[in-house]
């Protein structure tokens, strides 16, 4: 007879009811994305995404402004 492990547990662990509770409320799939494609936090992604793109291109520059 060999040994079986058993099932890894899920992430989420013994909480994973109120978890797929509290996505069924806020009208979420069991993915955590909203069901109307809508996206609360849109602006301070994009906001944030401007930021990176800002100091990677300052950053860029002065590198090549320094290697010449």
């Amino acid at each position: 007879m060999t040994y079986k492990s058993p099932p890894a547990p899920h992430p989420t662990g013994m909480r994973r009811e109120d978890f797929e509770e509290l996505r069924e409320q806020q009208g979420m799939t069991p993915a955590g994305f909203r069901e109307d494609s809508s996206d609360p936090l849109r602006g301070d992604k994009e906001a944030m995404e401007r930021e990176l793109l800002m100091w990677a291109d300052d950053h860029l520059t002065r590198r090549t402004r320094r290697d010449r």
